[in-house]
């Protein structure tokens, strides 16, 4: 019996070795474990705190790319108003300018035909119409008819001077407005 004893004393301890060996070490496993899992909370929640900071970056940034944005289409719709007015005066300029030139063209036509006139006719045309007259009435009649035509040739040619003038300076400022 002694030696069942020791047996079964011998069987105790191995058990009680391996139980406690097993615990033993499942209890230094589970430790490590919970140090670990201590170690990864910590880590996490630090990359948690990054990740809000650079939201909250992002969220900025995002906010003055919406603030600059809106700017932007300010500009561009007060630039778009801008060109509207420019495109408004250039087409005015040019309808301006246009008149202008046929009224210029229409007085120079008439000029020419009147220089044709006082050609064809000669230095004397203007005597020869004075000397022809009937009676003193008649020549100061044909007078006053020679000052007349004088003065509209002269009106003329001032027309034709002013709307040269005035076609430069539209021209000028056409040029302007499209730049």
């Amino acid at each position: 019996m002694k030696r069942k004893m020791t047996i079964f004393l011998i069987i105790i301890f191995i058990f009680a070795s391996v139980f406690n060996y097993g615990y033993s070490s499942s209890l230094t496993d589970n430790k490590k474990r919970l140090e670990d899992l201590s170690i990864q909370k910590q880590q996490t929640q630090k990359k948690l705190s990054e990740n809000y900071q650079k939201q909250q970056s992002v969220k900025k940034e995002l906010l003055d790319i919406d603030k600059q944005l809106s700017e932007t289409q300010k500009e561009l719709i007060e630039n778009q108003r801008k060109l509207y007015s420019i495109e408004q005066k250039i087409s005015e300029t040019q309808k301006e300018l246009d008149i202008a030139q046929k009224r210029y063209d229409s007085r120079k036509s008439l000029y020419k035909e009147r220089i044709r006139v006082i050609y064809m006719s000669g230095d004397a045309g203007y005597i020869e119409v004075l000397l022809g007259s009937k009676n003193f009435i008649d020549f100061i009649s044909r007078l006053d008819n020679i000052k007349k035509l004088m003065a509209f040739d002269i009106r003329i040619l001032n027309e034709i001077k002013n709307t040269k003038n005035l076609i430069a300076k539209k021209e000028e400022v056409l040029k302007e407005e499209k730049k």
